[in-house]
């Protein structure tokens, strides 16, 4: 993986390989994505866009990164993304811990997450003057409720299958 780091004049170039997870198994590999600008600091992480290496197809992702010494809540964030897929949830299609080459000390924990171009909802409220259209609260609600129902249903049917489990396991 090649990081770019951006400050006000210059752009710092790190290379690095990455652990990808398939299942139970680690596969030793470089990572096939390019971070080429920072979209955002949280508490616990940075968010990158990031081009796919592929010179088949340009693919451009949001990376989530953290240090793997403090990649715990970045963790649990990717073990409950990645198994759902809904049109209203931002889609996780992976993670990988990528050791930097040039400081193998350094590791990064990343979820490979669906960019989302465009305006925030800040944005929207800044460029309509402090307020929003009701179309737009309705629409943005709708999905809100959707994307909530969709987990709801998904934590109702785990609870099923676990209760199932917990009988036929009983039952034997």
């Amino acid at each position: 993986m090649i990081l770019l780091t951006q400050s006000s004049d210059t752009t710092v170039q790190k290379s690095s390989t990455a652990v990808t997870h398939d299942g139970e198994k680690s596969v030793l590999s470089l990572s096939s994505w390019v971070k080429t600008q920072l979209l955002g600091r949280g508490s616990y992480a940075s968010v990158y866009l990031a081009t796919s290496k592929s010179h088949k197809y340009k693919i451009e992702r949001a990376i989530k990164s953290a240090e793997l010494s403090r990649a715990s809540n970045l963790m649990d964030e990717g073990r409950i993304l990645i198994p759902l897929q809904s049109p209203f949830i931002v889609r996780c299609y992976g993670d990988e811990i990528a050791l930097e080459e040039n400081d193998p000390l350094h590791i990064q924990y990343n979820l490979i997450l669906e960019y989302c171009s465009g305006q925030t909802i800040a944005d929207l409220i800044e460029d309509n003057h402090g307020r929003l259209f009701e179309s737009d609260v309705k629409l943005f609600a709708r999905d809100v409720l959707s994307g909530l129902s969709y987990i709801i249903s998904m934590l109702l049917s785990q609870r099923h299958v676990a209760v199932s489990t917990t009988i036929s396991v009983s039952s034997s």
